[in-house]
């Protein structure tokens, strides 16, 4: 099945793909002003990993992505779509935080699976699905996890090499306040290339 050159907007949901497989192709789209543009899953919960093409997604949207019935180890990549004619990995960081709070995946409101619009790139907010350890859980090994300016009362367990990249050393605090005796981030034994920056740990 191919969806390609067509124009979705102003719909409650533009694509609904209760049977997502490999040989559905969506791409050379472009999504305006719609409610949802995409949601993935139906009875029963999608399974595996699928990149779309160059599909052209606007801003004005409640859930840019929805996996609303999807497994845990589902991967969407919609790496190789515009945002508002941009690509995603030329957005600004500001917009790449909008685009986030657009995605309902990573456990946000019960979905699973994950989705990446920049390569090898995961954004949490300090508002909005603020799970550092979650984002940390779904990455793959050389993941970079964007951290939003923020307090995040959390302790994380690194399990596989990564970056954990603050937004900005003062703005980007990890704290620890009433959690226990502990450390704020804890590398499992073996792990290596694993950079930290950009954050402040504090009461742990």
């Amino acid at each position: 099945m191919s969806i390609t050159g067509n124009t979705f907007e102003i719909c409650r949901t533009a694509l609904n793909i209760d049977d997502m497989n490999v040989g559905v192709s969506i791409s050379g789209n472009n999504f305006d002003s719609c409610g949802t543009y995409m949601a993935y899953g139906g009875t029963v919960a999608t399974t595996g990993s699928y990149t779309l093409g160059a599909n052209e997604y606007g801003s004005a949207v409640s859930a840019l992505i929805n996996l609303s019935n999807v497994n845990v180890n589902f991967r969407l990549d919609i790496t190789a779509g515009t945002y508002d004619g941009t690509a995603f990995s030329a957005l600004p960081l500001a917009t790449l935080w909008q685009v986030e709070s657009q995605m309902f995946h990573r456990n946000r409101s019960g979905r699973l699976g994950l989705v990446y619009y920049v390569a090898n790139n995961q954004y949490v907010l300090s508002a909005i699905n603020n799970n550092i350890q979650t984002a940390i859980d779904y990455a793959m090994a050389g993941d970079v996890i964007n951290i939003q300016n923020g307090s995040y009362n959390q302790r994380l367990v690194v399990s596989k090499s990564l970056t954990l990249a603050g937004e900005s050393e003062a703005g980007t605090i990890l704290d620890g306040t009433a959690l226990g005796n502990g450390s704020g981030i804890y590398l499992n034994n073996g792990i290596t290339n694993v950079t930290i920056q950009d954050l402040t740990v504090q009461n742990f």
